[in-house]
């Protein structure tokens, strides 16, 4: 999530589109690629019913939510993003949690869930501005921000907690203990980018806790029961045991790439149960 970004050129569509094929589309859950469409389509600004001429018309503060009663804003601002290489970073990584959380949880249940954790993190992250604005600092009241970064905070914890104990790397490079690694990305991102929403990703963090330790998930199964499966892998690579893997992705991996193919947590689980056989 960025606040007052503005928009640039079309750079990260391409790469987008370069990632989405090399992935391969075939492989794009339904609700995974239809959300990759529309966030690709507001940022066009395809849509005659939202059309804006600048952030401030679309993000989200408390000010304009809370204040001028601008509650729609709540879901507009989580599909709008600042420019072309926010709009190509938060949907590559949305792309990896997006198949592996849709695969296991269905179709039907993981649409549920994006409404539900896009209305959390937007809600949670206008509480913590308020609660920084009273105790701390007052432009809290006024921090504007927009993008997508929130909900994929929150699907990153379920993805972490769903993947085998171990080391995951940041970035495709940096080596941390997978249930550490949401943490520490959420301090990295804001020292490499420190106009990024720190709040907005702190709340897409406590909306995953909530929903897997509090009583959010058992509150959204009540309303409606994940139907889909445990996911398991989809293409063939080599059984060398001694094959390394790396992370993908623009925020660590709960999917891993061989030299073969894709591998998802379940095939990684396995493979690691084998090398001490």
């Amino acid at each position: 999530m960025y606040a007052n970004r503005r928009r640039g050129g079309n750079l990260g569509l391409l790469l987008l589109f370069g990632e989405m094929a090399r992935f391969g589309f075939d492989r794009i859950p339904a609700i995974t690629l239809a959300t990759i469409g529309l966030n690709v389509t507001v940022f066009l600004q395809l849509l005659p019913i939202v059309e804006y001429y600048s952030l401030t018309e679309v993000c989200s503060s408390v000010f304009y939510v809370w204040q001028r009663r601008e509650w729609w804003r709540l879901f507009l601002s989580s599909i709008v993003h600042g420019d072309d290489m926010h709009l190509y970073m938060n949907m590559v990584s949305f792309m990896v949690k997006g198949r592996t959380l849709e695969r296991r949880f269905g179709s039907a249940y993981f649409a549920f869930m994006l409404v539900v954790f896009t209305a959390a993190c937007s809600a949670l992250t206008l509480a913590l501005n308020y609660f920084l604005a009273v105790n701390y600092q007052q432009t809290f009241f006024v921090q504007c921000g927009v993008g997508f970064s929130g909900v994929i905070f929150a699907l990153k914890v379920l993805t972490t907690h769903y993947l085998p104990d171990g080391v995951t790397y940041l970035f495709g490079a940096l080596p941390i203990v997978t249930k550490w690694s949401v943490w520490v990305e959420l301090v990295v991102i804001q020292l490499l980018v420190p106009n990024v929403s720190f709040t907005g990703h702190l709340a897409g963090i406590l909306v995953g806790l909530l929903y897997l330790y509090g009583p959010m998930g058992a509150i959204m199964n009540a309303v409606f029961s994940p139907s889909g499966s445990s996911p398991s892998y989809t293409r063939s690579y080599s059984s060398n045991s001694s094959q390394s893997f790396r992370s993908y992705g623009t925020t660590g991996g709960e999917e891993r790439e061989g030299v073969g193919g894709w591998v998802d947590a379940d095939e990684v689980r396995r493979r690691r149960a084998q090398r001490f056989q």
